[in-house]
């Protein structure tokens, strides 16, 4: 993880922070998070923070499912399930709420339907989306300490 965010760093211009995004999968990402945030912290001097979806990733669009309906083959009768993060195997819940011979991939699927996500709906259900929700705003606000030359809290 440390040579990938030095490498990340290292091959784009005015990188400010980093973030880490990960999938839990069966780790507990409050047991997890801390121990690779103090490893990123290690790597770097720049603001950082680390997120593990709950389980995958695409369990955050499972939170917000309505809002993809008519997306990437996303039926339009799919609701989004009671509790997300406790689905194990996101990316085949997804496949089951598409159009007959569709498959959700990732590499095909997943930007494009982030891009149309409510987040709101995902925040609401996913505590996991949410903490990324503050840990966004928070680099932010260090970034913008930084550049005015103070220190962030």
């Amino acid at each position: 993880m440390e040579r990938a965010i030095l490498q990340a760093i290292r091959s784009r211009e005015d990188v400010h922070a980093a973030l880490v995004l990960l999938d839990a999968d069966d780790d507990c990402p409050m047991a997890l998070g801390p121990q690779l945030l103090a490893r990123a912290r290690n790597a770097t001097q720049l603001p950082v923070a680390v997120v593990l979806a709950q389980k995958e990733y695409e369990c955050w669009l499972l939170g917000a499912k309505e809002s993809l309906r008519g997306t990437r083959g996303i039926r339009d009768d799919c609701v989004s399930p009671a509790a997300p993060e406790a689905i194990r195997d996101g990316k085949g819940h997804l496949s089951r709420n598409m159009l007959a011979g569709r498959t959700y991939l990732p590499v095909d699927d997943q930007a494009a339907l982030t891009a149309v996500m409510d987040i709101t709906s995902a925040a609401s259900s996913c505590p996991s989306f949410n903490k990324l929700l503050h840990d966004l705003f928070r680099l932010a606000k260090d970034i913008c300490h930084n550049q005015l030359g103070h220190s962030s809290p």
